[in-house]
């Protein structure tokens, strides 16, 4: 698991647009 402060809502956004290509 990453420590780094990663963007859980970017990361969601990227998975959304993946799921929805």
């Amino acid at each position: 698991y990453i420590t780094k402060p990663v963007d859980t809502e970017q990361l969601l956004s990227l998975l959304r647009v993946w799921l929805y290509k």
